[in-house]
């Protein structure tokens, strides 16, 4: 029976190791690069473009955004410690290359993102966001904390049988609702990730996201 045990509980902990950054995002597939490209509601004017790129292990290697002229806006680096591949790091810098933003997360049992702070570059935080997962591993809360550790921003997300998010109701401080964002998925590719939705601001069009995965 302890040999049983023992088995279940190191299955149970490669299950939590192996949770890398796209089966955090229900990624189907070892994707290489993720490109988004969010339009007006129209569909007919780019307003910006995402492109992250992913090791083979399925973690982010950088994250870059780019104006709707392809001019790079910013760029997010991630750092892992070479040994054990565990999550050291995250780091953003403006276009420039100029360092703004250092990022360290904490992680529960099953691999989820449960703290999140945020440090400029003199090392001082001013933001902490702590989110609470469902069993699937949704993200369900998300609270956002400023320096003096007072919450300014709270989201609450739903999610569809297919663990994709179909809407999110931010609050203020005082709990009073700010906005109300839904998604519509329209398109997906043969593994069954989703390659166009529409995004609703409080009920009405927003904006339209097209995604293309390169695996």
């Amino acid at each position: 029976m302890r040999y049983f045990l023992s088995i279940l509980l190191l299955a149970f902990s490669l299950l939590v190791q192996a949770k890398n950054d796209l089966l955090r995002q229900k990624i189907k597939g070892l994707a290489k690069t993720i490109t988004e490209m969010e339009y007006n509601a129209a569909g007919d004017s780019l307003k910006w473009k995402t492109i992250a790129r992913y090791n083979d292990t399925g973690n982010l290697i950088d994250y870059c955004t780019y104006s709707a002229k392809g001019a790079l806006l910013s760029r997010a680096v991630y750092i892992y410690n070479d040994t054990s591949g565990s999550f050291i790091e995250e780091r953003r810098f403006k276009a420039d290359s100029s360092l703004i933003v250092k990022v360290t997360y904490a992680f529960d049992d099953r691999g989820n993102k449960i703290e999140e702070h945020n440090f400029d570059v003199s090392g001082k935080e001013f933001m902490k966001v702590l989110s609470k997962f469902d069993i699937k591993g949704n993200r369900t809360v998300k609270d956002s904390y400023n320096e003096f550790g007072i919450l300014f921003l709270k989201a609450n997300s739903k999610f569809d049988p297919q663990g994709r998010e179909i809407s999110i109701n931010e609050y203020d401080s005082h709990h009073g609702l700010k906005f109300e964002i839904g998604y519509e998925y329209t398109a997906s590719d043969a593994n069954g990730n989703w390659t166009q939705r529409t995004t609703l601001k409080n009920e009405e069009p927003f904006a339209i996201t097209k995604r293309e995965i390169v695996y």
